[in-house]
């Protein structure tokens, strides 16, 4: 089965019509609602990551918790399947970060790595050049 997990840069700007990436994010999600690319998944650490930037950005009172609702299909049918990094996920994470920290990979991207890695997904849906080359890509 064709799996992939959903990049922070995605999930923002699908929120963000000003932003530059709005219409491929917009494109890639329908993609993914559409079962192109399979499975779809969100980690927990992915979702923190979105929701800490609209807070730190929006000004709209509860946007956060809407797009929360959303992404968690507390507010209709779910697109993603949400999963939590558990501690073995988290260690292999914490070993990708030493050495792809300094490639500038956030520790959340290295979680997402291991993830992937740990559950034999097929791709990352990212803008994230910085994933090249270590997992393949849809952008």
């Amino acid at each position: 089965m064709v799996a992939v997990l959903i990049d922070t840069g995605i999930l923002i700007a699908i929120y963000s019509p000003p932003d530059q990436n709005y219409r491929r994010a917009v494109e890639l999600v329908d993609e993914v609602m559409d079962g192109v690319h399979g499975q779809a998944y969100l980690t927990d650490y992915v979702l923190a990551e979105v929701l800490n930037y609209v807070v730190a950005k929006s000004r709209i009172d509860r946007k956060a918790d809407s797009i929360a609702k959303d992404l968690l299909g507390e507010s209709g049918e779910p697109w993603l399947e949400f999963k939590w990094i558990d501690e073995e996920t988290w260690r292999h994470g914490r070993e990708r970060f030493r050495a792809y920290s300094r490639a500038r990979l956030s520790f959340t991207d290295c979680t997402s790595l291991a993830f992937i890695e740990r559950n034999r997904l097929d791709a990352m849906v990212s803008f994230d050049s910085g994933f090249d080359g270590i997992v393949p890509r849809i952008h």
